[in-house]
């Protein structure tokens, strides 16, 4: 199946009855017609002769910008003193023909999938070397500025308990205990954070860290 875009190869075979080399006074010329409409889209275009071959000549097609449909191709040459005149050569479609709807339209698809597209691909000229794009550079130097030797996880797990102490300590609950003379601060879970003793005198009074 051929798609409006695909180079299509038309082949020409001049030849003889008894098998012997033609001999071609006038080269073969082809001309390409849309059939829906009687449009010439190449007229007269020479075809080149195959080297190597019993006169077979070849032209390439390239369809960009055609629609789907039937193209005609004819040819004209001369050989042995015989003339041909727009004979018909190839009947060729463009496009899907004898299937429509979703088919039609997954085959489409399924042919744009293995095409690199220009809207879909970087191009040459928009392409940015790392070292000259700002949003590379603008990481580069955050990355930079990040000290050489960040806080080690022992300092970070350090500091987390302290602050947990802290908390603690602020919302924890308090236990006076007036017979032994003791004040127990209590975590937010119930267990014990510390533990005082209570002094009581005359002229002051004063907590005495016992344990943990």
């Amino acid at each position: 199946m051929y798609y409006p875009g695909d180079s299509y190869p038309f082949l020409l075979s001049i030849t003889k009855a008894d098998g012997s080399q033609p001999n071609v006074t006038s080269p073969p010329t082809i001309t390409i017609i849309r059939q829906a409409n009687k449009q010439v889209i190449i007229a007269a275009a020479s075809m080149t002769l195959i080297s190597g071959t019993q006169v077979i000549y070849e032209y390439s097609w390239n369809s960009t910008g055609m629609t789907e449909g039937c193209y005609l191709a004819v040819v004209s040459y001369a050989a042995d003193d015989v003339t041909v005149t727009s004979r018909l050569l190839e009947k060729v479609q463009l496009g899907d023909s004898r299937v429509t709807g979703q088919v039609a339209l997954d085959a489409t698809v399924a042919k744009d999938a293995t095409v690199a597209k220009a809207a879909s691909t970087l191009q040459a000229a928009n392409y940015v070397p790392p070292d000259a794009s700002p949003l590379v550079l603008a990481i580069h130097d955050k990355v930079s500025a990040l000290p050489s030797d960040p806080a080690s996880e022992t300092t970070l797990a350090s500091l987390l308990e302290v602050l947990t102490d802290v908390k603690d300590q602020a919302l924890g609950s308090w236990v006076v205990d007036k017979v032994a003379n003791t004040l127990t601060m209590l975590r937010e879970n119930g267990s014990v954070l510390k533990v005082f003793n209570l002094v009581d005198t005359p002229t002051e009074a004063s907590r005495n860290a016992v344990s943990p």
